[in-house]
């Protein structure tokens, strides 16, 4: 398995629950920074940068629409534990779920599928991150083109391309023109026929 680390918020309130739940989590060989929290309000305070909230479907079943709004809201991955039955449709509002008698891997598994899921969610929205003159920016200097060059393409000024550039490589984290172009590629910004 991965060494990658992610944050999930637990919200349990059975002790040996959240026990077992945690010392697998700590036993699987990933990094997990887990916080329990006990009420859908404290949710509020750690959604920034927490992967999934792990959740007793009660709490959802008790506070339907609030738990609806926040997960409308803040678009937060959910996923059920359960030792009990509930309704489909409280079910239906978690991405997944998993059971107390499933197997330590199984609940890893089902964990690992929900924080991919939020990080590839995370990636293809760093597209969205980039304005549309940067976008423009970043297609001409695909192509290899200068600061000059660019600037002159698109009407703007050379300290304007320089200025979009320093903000590509802060959004996107890249600073070689081959890393800047497999992104490009790889979020659709550019075509392979494009650049050849």
């Amino acid at each position: 398995m991965s060494k990658s680390s992610h944050s999930i918020l637990i919200l349990e309130p059975s002790d040996i629950v959240y026990e077992g739940l945690v010392s697998i989590l700590l036993n699987s060989g990933i990094h997990y920074h887990v916080i329990r929290i006990s009420s859908l309000d404290e949710i509020h305070q750690y959604l920034e940068g927490n992967d999934i909230l792990i959740i007793n479907p009660q709490f959802i079943h008790q506070h339907q629409i609030q738990f609806e709004t926040i997960i409308s809201k803040h678009s937060l991955h959910t996923i059920a534990i359960l030792y009990s039955l509930f309704p489909q449709a409280i079910l239906s509002l978690c991405k997944a779920s998993i059971h107390i008698t499933d197997t330590p891997e199984h609940i890893i598994q089902i964990i690992e599928q929900d924080c991919n899921e939020e990080h590839n969610n995370k990636n293809t929205s760093e597209k969205e991150l980039l304005s549309e003159r940067e976008i423009q920016v970043l297609t001409e200097l695909v192509k290899g083109l200068s600061n000059k060059e660019i600037a002159d393409v698109l009407c703007i000024s050379t300290h304007t391309v320089i200025s979009h550039r320093k903000n590509i490589v802060q959004k996107t984290g890249i600073k070689s023109q081959a890393g800047l172009t497999i992104y490009a590629l790889s979020n659709s910004i550019i075509s392979l026929d494009s650049i050849q």
